[in-house]
């Protein structure tokens, strides 16, 4: 009588973790993995493979620390290609970890001055100074002796800080 109580626990067990697989979404993956501080890889079809652990997703930005605990990577959420962990994952449908967006993270490092490299879909990269961050653009100082770069936001991948 246990045997059978116990296959059929089993199989109930089985059937849910078959139920949640089926409705799990990639921010949902991105969201535990960044509440288990995991060390990841993340590649992404334009910048590149990153690693680090995941410390949060937003409404389409992933943030990823250096395993090292210096610099952060922040990588567009429709910009990933796969994740690779060192064992599986049951990911869920849960959303992101905080509400905010690419250019909001942006507007909060351009407070800093911060040095940047923007990676843009055509897989140019642009080292500078963040100095300004529009509604639909950022542009990134090079230097006294180099012009200005103007990128729209919609061809931001990433930004390695």
């Amino acid at each position: 009588m246990r045997a059978g109580s116990d296959a059929m626990a089993r199989r109930r067990q089985r059937w849910l973790e078959e139920q949640a697989a089926e409705a799990a979404t990639l921010r949902g993956l991105l969201h535990d993995l960044a509440e288990s501080e995991e060390v990841v890889a993340i590649e992404t079809t334009g910048s590149g493979t990153h690693h680090g652990r995941l410390r949060g997703v937003g409404v389409d930005v992933a943030v990823l620390a250096n395993p090292q605990g210096h610099g952060l990577v922040l990588l567009a959420t429709d910009d990933i290609e796969l994740v690779r962990t060192a064992k599986p994952h049951l990911a869920s449908d849960r959303g992101p970890t905080f509400d905010v967006t690419l250019q909001e993270l942006l507007i909060d490092q351009m407070a800093e001055r911060a040095e940047v490299t923007v990676v843009t879909r055509s897989r140019g990269r642009h080292r500078g100074t963040l100095r300004s961050v529009g509604l639909d653009f950022v542009t990134v100082w090079r230097g006294a002796n180099e012009p200005a770069v103007q990128i729209a936001s919609s061809a931001i991948i990433a930004v390695l800080l």
